[in-house]
């Protein structure tokens, strides 16, 4: 097997995309989104709610009671947003590595890919890098809808 075979790339590229994407929606489904992590994401989302719907009533004395609660939220929020940093230096690393060794094998490829659709900054032929970051794209929606609850 000649891995250095457009066609053949496309797929390893594609299988590295898919095992990143699964790895990173695996680390978030089980670091990030914790029953707790919904429950409190439920709770800040509801707050904000009834506080937009306050401003476009002009309820003055419930806007002035939802902006206390949003003050204090304001922790837990920080805490919620803290909790995906894990997951993302672990996904960050594992990147960089994969791309390492992608670019030692496909680097020197050039632009192999053709895209039926003019990409932004690459035109309409991409390298192995924007065969990953689309393929990637992709991959990750389907992965997060399949695998991540819907909050």
């Amino acid at each position: 097997m000649d891995i250095s075979n457009p066609v053949i790339a496309m797929v390893v590229i594609t299988f590295s995309a898919f095992v990143m994407n699964l790895v990173s929606t695996l680390l978030n489904k089980y670091w990030v989104y914790t029953p707790d992590y919904i429950e409190k994401k439920k709770f800040v989302d509801g707050i904000r709610r009834e506080y937009m719907k306050a401003l476009r009533s002009k309820d003055e004395r419930q806007i002035k009671k939802l902006e206390k609660k949003l003050e204090s939220i304001k922790k837990m929020e920080m805490q919620l947003n803290f909790s995906t940093f894990k997951p993302l230096a672990i996904t960050f690393i594992l990147f960089w590595v994969l791309w390492w060794v992608l670019q030692q094998f496909y680097g020197s490829l050039g632009r192999f890919v053709l895209s039926p659709i003019p990409i932004p900054f690459y035109g309409i032929a991409l390298d192995f890098f924007g065969w990953y970051i689309i393929a990637s794209i992709w991959l990750g929606i389907v992965l997060r809808k399949l695998l991540i609850p819907d909050l």
